[in-house]
């Protein structure tokens, strides 16, 4: 049996969230007894995990499955609006490769 994979929205409701609708790298990282990790893909296509860049899938598999190990079990990601779609579901991809059951996304109001 295979493990479930939870996709829900998070919608940005507390002042923490400072960015605008064009700048997915402002939304509030994740602190270290949280169980969840931030994945961003800013407008250049650059992505961080946990406010580190990263470049490359083994890269940023890595950095999850790193995350993983540390407990987390949830992912938040945050994505430029300019960027194509199918960046969006390959992360979400290396998401589940890595052992993240829970993905909501950030939204900019």
């Amino acid at each position: 049996m295979t493990a479930a994979l939870m996709v829900f929205v998070s919608l940005p409701c507390s002042p923490a969230f400072a960015g605008s609708a064009n700048d997915a790298t402002s939304v509030v990282v994740a602190d270290a007894a949280s169980p969840r990790v931030v994945l961003s893909i800013a407008a250049d296509g650059s992505i961080r995990v946990d406010s580190v860049l990263v470049r490359g899938d083994a890269a940023i598999l890595g950095a999850l499955k790193a995350a993983v190990a540390q407990g987390k079990t949830e992912v938040t990601i945050a994505c430029d609006k300019s960027r194509p779609y199918g960046e969006v579901v390959h992360v979400m991809d290396l998401c589940k490769q890595a052992g993240l059951t829970k993905i909501a996304f950030a939204i900019a109001p």
